[in-house]
């Protein structure tokens, strides 16, 4: 049976960068999880980049992004809902001209529908990537990404690649992750960065990566608003500093909470 793929009318598209070390392992596991083909409906929201309405910057982790950027193939954030991961990328990514988002479903730990979502999110980004026949091959997966990635004349200094998996924790307990998360990051070339975003860590260890310095991680505690960053929210707002300091004890820095106490105040006022 051949696979049909259908596209949502709302989409849009783009591309991506990466380089790698022994690609042939993840190309013989995903061999063995790929599923039959079955048609796929790719929807265009999931490839875009979230609008922040008030979003408030903070330099003190966009400076730590940078050096990684400039320094580590990918980053890692990790943190619970509502701790600011997707605001914090989103506005990282006004930095680069050609980033690939990929908001990550739980439905998406199907390889066919994983890998047809990423190849998208890479076009999206500009790159020239070739057609992707049959993406529940592994063989064809991979060879896919080596063709993407490894021509270094794609991604320069001067036209950085971001590549966001945003949710990325719903699919950690597939059985081809953890083959192709360690495949791309040694695939990832110079000025092309990867930023996963995910409630937790996955199950396998870390260690190895962040000591090879091919993974950075800005976890919960490191996303957290310290107080000079919470005053400039609250000052925006215009709370009374023994309000604020109320709210940002109750919230421990957790931007969610501070939205929904702030806002809770002032109604009260009003």
């Amino acid at each position: 049976m051949t696979m049909t793929i259908s596209f949502n009318e709302n989409m849009d598209f783009s591309e991506t960068s990466i380089s790698y070390d022994d690609v042939s392992t993840f190309s013989s596991a995903v061999a063995r999880y790929s599923p039959k083909t079955e048609k796929i409906r790719v929807f265009g929201e999931k490839l875009r980049v979230p609008k922040q309405k008030k979003h408030l910057r903070r330099p003190r982790l966009d400076e730590l992004l940078t050096k990684f950027s400039e320094q580590i193939g990918a980053t890692l954030l990790t943190g619970r809902a509502g701790t600011g991961k997707t605001a914090l990328a989103a506005d990282f990514a006004r930095h680069y001209k050609r980033v690939a988002w990929y908001r990550v479903e739980t439905a998406d730990s199907a390889l066919k529908v994983f890998s047809r979502y990423f190849s998208e999110s890479l076009k999206k980004a500009g790159f020239k990537t070739q057609k992707l026949e049959d993406p529940a091959c592994g063989e064809k997966f991979i060879a896919f990404l080596e063709n993407t990635f490894l021509p270094p004349e794609k991604v320069s200094a001067e036209n950085p690649a971001l590549i966001v998996l945003d949710d990325v924790h719903h699919i950690f307990d597939a059985e081809w992750f953890a083959d192709f998360f360690n495949s791309l990051l040694f695939l990832l070339t110079p000025h092309t960065h990867l930023l996963l975003l995910a409630r937790s860590s996955p199950a396998f260890p870390l260690w190895r990566l962040r000591s090879k310095q091919v993974l950075g991680v800005i976890d919960e505690d490191l996303l957290l608003f310290n107080f000079d960053e919470a005053k400039k929210f609250f000052n925006a707002r215009e709370i009374p500093f023994s309000a604020a300091l109320k709210i940002y004890k109750e919230s421990f820095g957790r931007i969610s909470k501070m939205i929904d106490l702030t806002e809770a105040a002032e109604k009260k006022v009003s």
